[in-house]
């Protein structure tokens, strides 16, 4: 009885393997069968496809081909048919798809890239159309078309209207803003929270008075004062003050009776107190160290500790939008009876001497603006020249671009000289480190963004 079960057993496991080896070889023949048929079964598909292509029928013109590359996804024509399609049909979403997959898995890319930049500037989806032409330029370094393309762009902004009769340079995020009934406050570019209602006679931005606190200068009819940034009262003067200047360095200029000196906090952070007399005719903010003051018709430059670094000899001290004029350690000066501008450094010394016909305060980072025999250019902080001297007027250059005056409107120029914006506005200010400048079109008072610094700042 064993032996008997034993042979039945082994006749049992003869037959699996047979039928396990049957079933190998019916699935190897029919693979051979399947890739044996496999380029006619793709061919008759690209037919059909091209057939309804004739006919205009994209809708199946589209599933052939999908069907085709079932059969073979290495034909990276049949990727682009797809997109042609989509795009005959208006489906931009899904032809752009098909680019983004060819610019991934083809070195043949170069059409995909332009569909999808043209595709983004149609739509003025100028993030993503900068976006996409940075990443080809990588590519396709030399090519004429791709760099027009970025010339197009690299400038391409938006608009945002002020309902502001007056506004400044922007500073740290912020503008000093008046409205249409005269009166002062601060709007907050970048979303930081630091805003003032337009409320009072004058006002400054937000600056650091403490390690964890910003404060602003206010203004109104019967007293002066400083605010945080919910708009509380923070900080106020020990005796009766009739203006104050942004607090800066430790110091805020101030002023009573026409006459101008400098405060500063008293040890609880609640009072100002005097820094020096109330004996000047004129004062500007402290910045790096330094400050200029006024007797009588004439300034001086005096350092940190209110020590003069020049004597009272000069008629005029040129001033930024927030009362600075030593931003890079540098002053533009006009000196007694001098017909033009000079600069002078953080010691006194001239760095140019006479030189200038008009000039524009240095920004903090950046060239500053100057006029020779009737045009405008830029010059670094030791008084060399960075562009040529072509422009009707100029602005500052700061991170790179400048506003410029042509042909009696405003645009921005870069470093090369090349247009980065056109020229098309009344007036145009300075770009700050986010993109962001102030602009007038149609007589209105606009924040100005450029895109490509949403890019960057992504990266």
């Amino acid at each position: 009885m064993k032996v008997k079960n034993k042979r039945k057993g082994s006749q049992t496991k003869t037959l699996a393997l047979l039928a396990m080896l049957a079933l190998i070889i019916f699935s190897w023949v029919g693979l051979f069968r399947y890739h044996d048929d496999t380029p006619e079964r793709f061919q008759a598909c690209i037919i059909k496809a091209q057939e309804f292509e004739k006919n205009k029928q994209y809708k199946y013109a589209i599933d052939s081909y999908k069907e085709a590359l079932s059969y073979n996804k290495t034909k990276r024509d049949i990727y682009w048919k797809l997109v042609q399609n989509y795009r005959a049909l208006h489906r931009n979403q899904e032809a752009i798809e098909q680019c983004k997959y060819i610019i991934e898995n083809f070195e043949d890319n170069y059409d995909a890239y332009l569909e999808v930049i043209h595709y983004y500037v149609e739509e003025e989806q100028y993030v993503n159309a900068i976006t996409v032409i940075m990443e080809a330029r990588e590519q396709y370094k030399k090519d004429q078309v791709l760099k027009d393309l970025w010339l197009q762009c690299r400038g391409s902004y938006s608009l945002t209207g002020l309902d502001f009769l007056q506004v400044s340079e922007i500073k740290d995020g912020q503008i000093k803003v008046q409205s249409e009934e005269g009166l002062w406050g601060v709007a907050d570019i970048w979303g930081e929270g630091y805003r003032l209602e337009t409320n009072y006679q004058d006002c400054s931005i937000f600056t650091q008075v403490t390690e964890k606190e910003k404060l602003a200068a206010i203004q109104t009819d019967n007293e002066v004062y400083f605010v945080d940034v919910n708009g509380y009262r923070c900080v106020v003067a020990r005796e009766p003050l009739h203006t104050i200047d942004m607090f800066s360095e430790g110091k805020a200029a101030v002023s009573k009776n026409l006459k101008y000196g400098y405060c500063e906090l008293k040890e609880d952070r609640m009072m100002l107190v005097e820094k020096t007399k109330l004996e000047y005719d004129g004062a500007t903010a402290f910045y790096q160290g330094l400050a200029a003051v006024k007797k009588g018709n004439l300034w001086a430059i005096i350092d940190k500790d209110m020590k003069e670094i020049t004597g009272f000899e000069f008629e005029e001290v040129v001033v930024d939008d927030f009362n600075i004029c030593s931003n890079q350690g540098v002053i533009f000066v006009r000196k007694k009876g001098a017909g033009k501008y000079s600069l002078i450094d953080e010691e006194g010394h001239f760095i140019c001497e006479d030189a200038f016909e008009q000039v524009k305060a240095f920004p903090e980072k950046g060239y500053g603006a100057v006029c020779k025999s009737g045009n405008w250019g830029f010059i670094d902080s030791s008084g060399g020249e960075k562009t040529k001297f072509i422009y009707e007027n100029a602005g500052s250059m700061t991170n790179g671009y400048a506003p410029v005056c042509i042909n009696g409107s405003w645009g921005y120029i870069d470093e090369k000289e090349e247009q980065y914006a056109a020229c098309e506005f009344q007036e145009a200010k300075s770009i700050d480190e986010r993109g962001c400048a102030i602009v007038k079109k149609e007589n209105q008072w606009m924040l100005l963004h450029f895109y490509l610094y949403e890019v960057q700042n992504k990266e």
